[in-house]
């Protein structure tokens, strides 16, 4: 069984690709979809399409359990990007069971607060034993790590 935990945004992806009898075997991974020309209308198909594209390639199998962190709008012309992004996402992997993992329960889960900042969450991290390139690639592993404990505890 498979879990893959995802962490979207319209400027970086993180991915984590979990087998769930072997945690430790871990395999991390951003996607940095193409810059926007200033000037040039945001295309959402395109970037979605280019997104989802990359990220079905790159995890090459089709996971058990698909666990997509709740998405974080901090300027509102974000908002329809990620939604877009989030769609194509779970669409892409809809023979999985796929769960959105809201903010505060996966970092409650995994640094005991509900509002630890990225720092936090990859020290507490390192100390599992992972060392995540990029925050977005620690939120990806935070996500899918709390998706792992909340389907073993159902």
């Amino acid at each position: 069984m498979i879990c893959l935990g995802i962490d979207p945004s319209s400027t970086a992806v993180g991915l984590a690709l979990i087998p769930l009898d072997d945690p430790k075997a871990a395999r991390l991974h951003t996607v940095h979809p193409p810059k926007k020309e200033p000037g040039v209308k945001l295309d959402l198909p395109a970037l979605t399409q280019s997104i989802v594209e990359e990220v079905v390639s790159w995890v090459g199998i089709a996971p058990d359990l698909v666990a997509i962190e709740e998405p974080f709008v901090e300027f509102p012309r974000a908002a329809l990007p990620i939604a877009w992004i989030c769609g194509g996402l779970a669409a892409a992997f809809s023979t999985a069971e796929v769960i959105v993992a809201p903010h505060a329960s996966w970092k409650r889960a995994l640094c005991g607060r509900g509002n630890p900042d990225a720092r936090a969450i990859r020290m507490m991290l390192g100390a599992m034993g992972y060392m995540p390139d990029t925050e977005h690639e620690a939120s990806a592993l935070g996500v899918a790590l709390w998706a792992i404990r909340r389907r073993h505890s159902e």
